[in-house]
């Protein structure tokens, strides 16, 4: 079982935002699941009423809980796998902020791209490869009415530090 995800990592503090295990938030958008994977608290929503996000031409379903290192995870998991992407994560995080599961005093730190295997048959390896990435990350600001929902008042440091980014992957 596995996943191909982008892992974002906030904290109110920057040096733990930059850190797997010291963040106190992670947000996963997954591109892929196989092998019946599915992400932290996915069982624990009625799926019917779970938030969704349109973003391209998928639509993505928001679940919550808690990991190891009691982070709390936000996943968006896309309606169908997807072999290659090229979003703007902007929307995801606008809609955490606006609805007000982040707090606007966060950092937004580590980043990362890539496969999380959880099992494979004994004696089976797991190869991830990805033919292509790309990554361009610029500072942004929240457009009213993005993301769902009327502007929050205060900024905080998220707000001021929200990033666009746009991801391509091809594996």
């Amino acid at each position: 079982m596995t996943n191909v995800a982008l892992d974002m990592f906030l904290a109110e503090d920057e040096a733990a935002a930059n850190s797997t295990t010291d963040a106190t938030h992670e947000i996963m958008i997954w591109q892929a699941a196989y092998g019946g994977l599915e992400p932290i608290g996915w069982g624990t929503l009625a799926h019917d009423y779970a938030p969704a996000l349109e973003v391209g031409k998928t639509t993505y379903t928001l679940s919550h809980g808690y990991n190891g290192n009691n982070q709390s995870v936000y996943t968006w998991m896309p309606s169908t796998n997807l072999t290659s992407i090229n979003i703007d994560v902007a929307p995801f995080i606008h809609y955490l902020w606006r609805k007000e599961y982040l707090a606007g005093e966060l950092y937004l730190g580590l980043m990362q791209f890539g496969s999380e295997a959880v099992h494979s048959a004994e004696g089976q390896n797991i190869t991830f490869t990805a033919k292509s990435v790309f990554m361009d990350i610029q500072k942004g600001e929240p457009r009213a009415g993005s993301a769902a929902g009327a502007p929050r008042p205060a900024l905080g440091i998220l707000g001021a530090a929200l990033l666009v980014v746009a991801c391509v992957g091809l594996w």
